[in-house]
């Protein structure tokens, strides 16, 4: 159990999902939409919420992380 509870267990190991900017519990096209805004409006800084791999920086690689969980319906 972890804060948030954005846990999934799978093959016995817990994974952190991530993209769900929005916290509506479903990773989706909004919180795509949200992300890649931030990436071209080149938004950095320690506690962005669109910074998924928290390098303080929105780019590409975390717009790629939503996108692979939107594309496998997390949620």
């Amino acid at each position: 159990m972890a804060f948030g509870n954005n846990l999934k267990l799978v093959g016995g190991k817990s994974l952190i999902l991530t993209g769900d900017v929005d916290f509506t519990e479903f990773v989706d096209g909004s919180d795509e939409a949200q992300i890649e805004n931030d990436a071209f409006n080149f938004v950095s800084g320690s506690y962005v919420i669109t910074d998924l791999n928290r390098d303080e920086f929105v780019d590409g690689s975390d717009f790629a992380l939503a996108d692979n969980n939107a594309f496998n319906f997390a949620g």
